[in-house]
């Protein structure tokens, strides 16, 4: 999971850039504009997509340690704790890149005199890209430290499965 969250952690920062950036370039009335309100749906879905993954990983971290844990009898219910923990630390700043990103595209499209109705300056849209880079680039360290954290623990468990002689418990088919 660490390198995949590093790599959808940094195409979701390098969307972000670019709407940030590119929300100066483009002409309001352009032609090129379509396009970047494509962008902006498109880095605003994605944002939400890789930190709603990151949540994700955390409840089925969470759902193997308990699973090996009641499966092979190991006594790991520390592990279980921590990795709860984990989940729940990590919530604050998943929620939080989530809504600033949503906030941001609501205030670019309120900000937008030709696709919105022009109902705010298009300084406080700017703004709000600006907040939700910035709460993006905040969380990510965040959720790094508890995925990290997170491997350690089902990387121990899984040796602990390992250890007893039987296999990691694997999806049961129905």
């Amino acid at each position: 999971m660490t390198s995949l969250f590093r790599m959808l952690a940094s195409s979701n920062l390098m969307l972000l850039v670019i709407v940030a950036i590119g929300g100066h370039l483009v002409d309001p009335g352009g032609p090129r504009r379509a396009g970047f309100d494509v962008l902006v749906i498109l880095a605003t879905v994605y944002c939400a997509l890789v930190h709603s993954i990151v949540y994700t990983y955390f409840i089925a971290a969470g759902k193997y340690i308990q699973s090996a844990m009641e499966d092979h009898n190991l006594g790991c219910e520390s592990h279980l704790v921590r990795a709860k923990a984990n989940k729940k630390m990590s919530f604050r700043y998943v929620l939080l890149a989530i809504l600033a990103t949503m906030t941001a595209a609501f205030l670019y499209y309120a900000g937008n005199p030709v696709r919105g109705d022009g109902a705010i300056s298009p300084w406080w849209a700017a703004a709000g890209t600006y907040v939700a880079l910035a709460v993006n680039i905040m969380a990510i360290p965040f959720e790094w430290k508890y995925i990290r954290a997170n491997s350690v623990l089902t990387k121990e468990v899984t040796n602990g499965v390992q250890q007893a002689g039987q296999v990691a418990p694997a999806v049961k088919a129905e």
